[in-house]
């Protein structure tokens, strides 16, 4: 039985070595991000976001296999959902490249199952035995796309399941997936699922990489400024009908302790703003709506759980207002 469609917030899923490997992108935009290097397709391969939803009936006894590799963070934990009620959070070995996860689901009736895949390694599935799966009932909901770096794609939270886009999406209702990458920067390249993807909705958050890059003299402001205007003109061009969000960089500690960072920080943010709002697109202050306290961040520069619940938090209240 073909239970390739079980996988939701993905691109597409893909049968490979035995099993399923869901994808939050295109062949085509994964060779962009193939050609940046290393890092980068080891981090567009992550399963960031994606879930596996059914229903069945309680005290089902389910397991599956999993393969994992291209692991960008240490930790594999999958996120047990049961009629939309964190249920139970499995921690696998770190960097574990195999295994097989048992799960008895608790409640009573016809229970809607939901597990979120690790957002930090490639996951292929396989070996699912699941009694009873039958496609859960979800009424429709807004397409969204997420385009972003590291703090999208869920760096460093813990839980898959509590990244700042997977709850942002689940309390506006949105039928997401999140193409955020590790180290992207403004590049209009990273534009190239957007004609075709079908979006109500797009969440724009780069800009915090530009940033270092300028302080690490790797490239001139100017020269940022330029990117950041033909990826606005070329998003205009193709998100067709789709509301577009474009948050700016979140408070962050990193390279914050002189005047002269947190004013090129300052001014990037502001052309960020500026660049968004001549194309028509709805800007977010990115510093409005992150926490200003360290230990919201694991490093100084990525929320942790907390901070990314904080987040979200304060983006949906600017979108549903």
């Amino acid at each position: 039985m073909d239970l390739g469609w079980i996988f939701r917030h993905c691109y597409g899923v893909k049968r490979i070595e035995g099993g399923y490997l869901p994808v939050r992108m295109s062949d085509e935009l994964f060779d962009v991000y193939s050609r940046e290097g290393k890092e980068a397709r080891t981090r567009a391969w992550d399963t960031s976001g994606i879930t596996m939803e059914f229903e069945v009936d309680g005290g089902t006894e389910l397991s599956f296999s999993y393969q994992a590799d291209s692991y960008c963070r240490r930790h594999c934990v999958f996120d047990f959902y049961e009629n939309g009620v964190f249920a139970i959070s499995v921690r696998e070995p770190d960097e574990s490249h195999h295994g097989r996860i048992n799960y008895i689901v608790n409640r009573e009736g016809p229970v809607r199952v939901c597990i979120y895949l690790p957002y930090c390694a490639r996951v292929v599935i396989s070996d699912i035995d699941i009694p009873g799966i039958r496609p859960s009932t979800t009424p429709r909901a807004r397409r969204a796309l997420y385009l972003g770096d590291s703090i999208t794609q869920g760096m460093e939270v813990f839980h898959p399941s509590l990244d700042f886009p997977v709850l942002l999406g689940k309390r506006l209702g949105w039928d997401w997936v999140n193409q955020g990458v590790g180290g992207a920067v403004f590049d209009q390249a990273h534009l190239v699922d957007v004609p075709t993807f079908g979006a109500d909705e797009i969440l724009v958050a780069y800009g915090t990489n530009d940033f270092t890059a300028i302080v690490d003299r790797k490239v001139t402001f100017t020269d940022v400024c330029a990117r950041i205007d033909c990826y606005m003109e070329r998003l205009a061009g193709e998100a067709g009908a789709a509301n577009v969000h474009v948050l700016t960089p979140l408070w962050r500690k990193q390279y914050q302790a002189t005047r002269d960072d947190r004013d090129v920080l300052d001014c990037l943010r502001g052309k960020i703003g500026t660049a968004a709002t001549a194309q028509g697109f709805e800007v977010i202050d990115g510093l409005a709506v992150s926490a200003h306290v360290d230990g919201l961040y694991i490093d100084g520069l990525h929320p942790n759980d907390a901070g990314a619940l904080y987040t979200a938090n304060e983006i949906a209240r600017r979108i549903e207002r």
